[in-house]
């Protein structure tokens, strides 16, 4: 990298202001007290026969004119502090609702991680968009969108027949999938055999017995796949509602959650677009803001990142200027 001399002045610069600023405000209410002080031990007071008390006066005006004037003047400063102070309580409050909404979102990212391997494994895998340019084109998520992405009128009736056909093989293969995760995986024998067979639909029933013994000591998991998909987009829906209503620090839950997010949406982003048959009665409606809104912010970040690469790569190797 090359170094910026201006640059770094400025940065310089910028923080030496803020702790000036920051010790501006004691000092401010030092040197008041201090002028107050020397105010009534040095000034002129009066004493008229008619005037039961007396008056300081400064600079022929008296002290209460005086702090009239000072009161005027400060009024601004105070309803700048209180609008600063409500301004850092929200912050803070957004904050702590951006924690609660990342603490509530890891509770799924197990399933979602479930949801996408199961796909993928799945003869449903070429109907689900990969390439960079398909999934760009989503944005309204809804039927006359997935037609127009996959150039296909018929692609709605074709996903239901084939996903319908699928069916047992996408519960087999969520349930060999959580089988491997559980502890007694260590007792299934050759799974990656077990997988071919499920995907050509050859499992036998005592195989099939063996991987649901799972179910049995945890009735909270869905038993169907499908099931497990309506489960996780649900609660998705109810942690985008608190982001897209900007109860929570966006850019926060950003950087943690993003990218399982925006990868898991090519999944659930047909289903939902399935769902979603007329354009003004919308399913999901937050999961589909939240992902324009973080979408638009993943590309403009991976375009401020090929600049900053291109910018890092040209003053490692500067061009020679020829004589």
């Amino acid at each position: 990298m090359v170094y910026d001399f201006f640059e770094e002045l400025k940065n310089i610069v910028k923080e030496k202001i803020k702790i000036c600023y920051a010790k501006f405000k004691y000092i401010l209410l030092v040197v008041s007290l201090i002028a107050l002080i020397f105010s009534i031990l040095l000034f002129d007071r009066r004493n008229p026969a008619d005037i039961e008390s007396q008056q300081i006066l400064l600079l022929g005006i008296s002290i209460e004119n005086w702090l009239q004037w000072v009161t005027i003047i400060t009024i601004p400063y105070t309803a700048g502090w209180a609008i600063y102070q409500y301004k850092k309580n929200i912050a803070s409050k957004r904050q702590e609702k951006a924690t609660q909404i990342a603490k509530e979102f890891s509770s799924i990212v197990n399933d979602l991680d479930i949801i996408e391997t199961v796909y993928k494994e799945s003869l449903l895998i070429g109907f689900f968009p990969m390439q960079e340019d398909q999934i760009d084109k989503f944005k309204y998520f809804n039927v006359e969108e997935i037609r127009r992405i996959f150039k296909d009128d018929d692609y709605v009736y074709k996903y239901k027949k084939r996903s319908t056909l699928l069916r047992k093989q996408l519960d087999n293969l969520y349930h060999l999938e959580l089988y491997k995760r559980s502890k007694s995986y260590s007792i299934l024998e050759d799974y990656n055999k077990l997988k071919e067979k499920i995907i050509r639909n050859e499992i036998e029933n005592k195989e099939t017995k063996k991987i649901e013994k799972i179910f049995i000591n945890n009735s909270q998991i869905p038993y169907h796949f499908w099931d497990l998909e309506s489960n996780v987009l649900n609660k998705l829906e109810y942690i985008c509602m608190d982001i897209s209503n900007k109860a929570a620090d966006s850019n926060y839950i950003y950087q943690s959650l993003h990218q399982m997010f925006l990868r898991c949406m090519r999944f659930l982003g047909v289903q939902i677009s399935i769902a979603n048959i007329s354009s003004t009665d919308k399913y999901y409606t937050n999961i589909i803001h939240v992902y324009n809104d973080w979408r638009n912010k993943y590309k403009k970040n991976l375009k401020l990142e090929e600049k900053r690469i291109k910018k890092s790569n040209e003053a490692l190797n500067p061009k020679i200027k020829t004589v």
